[in-house]
């Protein structure tokens, strides 16, 4: 199961259904947004094809001859003897996971001046992932035997059948081999379902309605996220950040134009700069096997992130209101720099990453009946739904959000 999870979790401060409004001078909103995924099961590779979180190999004495075990070495040495060590296997093996992410974020946000207003959004996370173990396909021992047995009259070939014959019942590779290899030959933690919860980064932000005409009006807003989420531990297979360890630096503007009465189209883009920072990560073996046993450490620049994003919003009427948009997320090549050569490029191999995803809402709000003069508080809900369809080097994730907006 792949190291890097993670959520998307820009917080808009937008009061309104037009996205360059801001909040008047002195006026206050509190933001309660609750965020919760389906399953995740899968993602997207490089190719943009989905593929499970699943990882199957066949442990034949090719690949296992490298292994201090000594039960291993055994069944190697005397095996090797008669049959080249890619024609028997210790088993097939294969180790799948899922992952299931909620998260609660609260920001809060004040109107400086009739076009000026600061935010700040805290999210906090809570995390499960669970991994299965299975044995597609057991050990060859019983058919090599048997293969020995008829092929020869010699003695020692013989004594070998039946040694190869009795190691079927008295060692096999299992679970407790494949926890062994983990934590023994790569120092790894044992691998096993993972729960997690906490802080993620923290994004600090002033946003600035510099424009506005009677049908359309323009925003832009700048901001800062501060690493305050735990990243990824080298040495758990099966963990994921809650932040990616470093400074961020964000710029966004967009704006929205009334088409018709009840009618709204918005868009808005954001550039985020990711500064560097020193990381200790596993020192890769080659482009497409990240795993290993030695540590080092990297001064990792993650790549700069690039959001479009678009939606119509329709109000029915005073109070309700639907949504519906697509968002595009294009994350940059990384890039490392240590001692270790070639292991920098090996570490950036297929980093960067992108999503396309399509956004439902619908949202009941009291804020137009509260400039009326028609109800007492102003606040807002909104149920949203976001569906990714497609990506590449990304974790396959729906998401499910409810949020609750109270204006004071």
């Amino acid at each position: 199961m792949t190291k890097l999870l993670f959520l998307s979790l820009t917080l808009s401060l937008s009061a309104f259904s037009q996205y360059y409004k801001t909040l008047p001078k002195g006026a206050r909103t509190l933001v309660y947004r609750n965020i919760n995924t389906a399953n995740i099961k899968s993602s997207y590779n490089h190719s943009n094809t989905k593929s499970p979180y699943t990882f199957q190999v066949e442990a034949t004495g090719e690949l296992l001859q490298d292994i201090e075990i000594p039960e291993i070495q055994l069944a190697i040495s005397e095996m090797n003897q008669y049959i080249p060590s890619d024609q028997f296997s210790l088993g097939t093996y294969k180790v799948s996971g899922s992952a299931d992410v909620q998260a609660e974020v609260f920001g809060v946000g004040y109107g400086i001046t009739n076009k000026v207003t600061a935010y700040v959004g805290i999210p906090l996370f809570d995390a499960r992932v669970k991994m299965k173990y299975s044995r597609p396909k057991g050990n060859t021992y019983s058919a090599l035997a048997e293969a020995l047995e008829e092929s020869t009259t010699d003695n020692v070939a013989q004594g070998a059948s039946s040694l190869i014959a009795s190691s079927s019942k008295t060692f096999d590779f299992d679970a407790t081999i494949l926890q062994n290899i983990l934590t023994n030959e790569l120092d790894y933690e044992p691998l096993g379902d993972w729960n997690g919860s906490g802080m993620g980064d923290v994004e600090l932000g002033i946003l600035y309605n510099f424009y506005t005409a009677n049908d359309y009006g323009l925003l832009f807003s700048t901001g800062a996220v501060a690493p305050t989420g735990r990243v990824d531990d080298p040495d758990i297979l099966q963990d994921f950040g809650f932040g990616d360890g470093q400074w961020d630096m964000f710029l966004e503007f967009g704006g929205s134009y009334h088409i018709s009465a009840g009618l709204t189209f918005n868009s808005y883009m954001r550039y985020t700069y990711q500064f560097a920072s020193e990381k200790e990560l596993r020192r890769p073996i080659s482009n497409e096997i990240k795993e290993s046993n030695e540590k080092g450490i990297f001064n990792e620049k993650l790549g700069n992130k690039h959001l479009y994003h678009f939606d119509l919003d329709y109000s029915f009427n005073d109070w309700i209101s639907f949504k519906s948009g697509y968002e595009y997320e294009y994350i940059g090549t990384s890039k490392y720099d240590s001692a270790y050569g070639i292991e920098n490029k090996y570490l950036a191999y297929n980093s960067d990453s992108s999503t396309h995803t399509l956004n439902l809402g619908l949202t009941l709000s009291t804020i137009t009946l509260f400039q009326k003069q028609k109800f007492v508080l102003p606040a807002s809900i909104e149920l949203k739904t976001s569906q990714m369809f497609s990506g590449t080097n990304n974790p396959d994730v729906d998401r499910y959000e409810l949020e609750f907006r109270m204006f004071f």
